[in-house]
């Protein structure tokens, strides 16, 4: 009975240190997927900058195009 004891404790304990090492994993699994997502935000951010500097550019040019039109 003793030694049944000792047999569930060590098991209990091992399994313990294993949940433990899961839990340590996860959560270095979830600070790794959080700061991709945070990258991949910052890119999403960067390219919509660009779009617009792009639109802006565009608009500017069709009114410079028509200011010349009517000025002719």
């Amino acid at each position: 009975m003793a030694t049944d004891k000792i047999y569930y404790l060590g098991k209990q304990q091992k399994l313990q240190q294993k949940l433990a090492r899961v839990k340590d994993q996860l959560v270095v699994d979830v600070i790794n997927l959080a700061n991709r997502a945070v990258g991949e935000i910052q890119e999403i951010q960067n390219e919509n900058k660009e779009i617009e500097e792009i639109i802006k550019k565009e608009e500017e040019t069709k009114i410079h195009i028509k200011n010349k039109k009517e000025a002719k």
